[in-house]
């Protein structure tokens, strides 16, 4: 990866992870699709933290192989989306500015990761 694009990753991901900090500052509450135990969705709210450990999980990856991260990134982000519509959908819940937030940064951070050619090459 070139040291612009990694760059660029590392602020993003470190804007995702300072969001995740923030939410749990403030007691924000996040939720993250994730299956439960008994096959059923885990209920609203997750906490924040979840992010964090994913994000570490994917940083990790990232040394085995480029591509499964930007896998498990993009897993990231759908999570949140798919938690968001579950979430409000199933649950009746509110989210607060920090869901979207991590939304966002969840987002860009996935398209910019598979825009980098180190990607595309074999």
């Amino acid at each position: 990866m070139r040291v612009r694009d990694l760059i660029i990753v590392v602020g993003l991901l470190a804007s995702t992870v300072l969001i995740s900090v923030l939410a749990m500052i403030t007691g924000s509450e996040v939720y993250f699709l994730l299956p439960g135990r008994t096959g059923h969705v885990s209920p609203p709210p997750a906490h924040p933290g979840t992010y964090l450990f994913l994000l570490a999980v994917v940083v990790g990856i990232y040394f085995l192989s480029a591509r499964y991260a930007a896998i498990g990134l993009t897993a990231m982000a759908a999570g949140a989306y798919l938690g968001l519509g579950v979430g409000m959908g199933a649950f009746g819940w509110t989210p607060g500015i920090c869901q979207y937030l991590l939304m966002l940064s969840l987002t860009l951070t996935t398209v910019f990761v598979w825009s980098c050619e180190e990607l595309h090459s074999d």
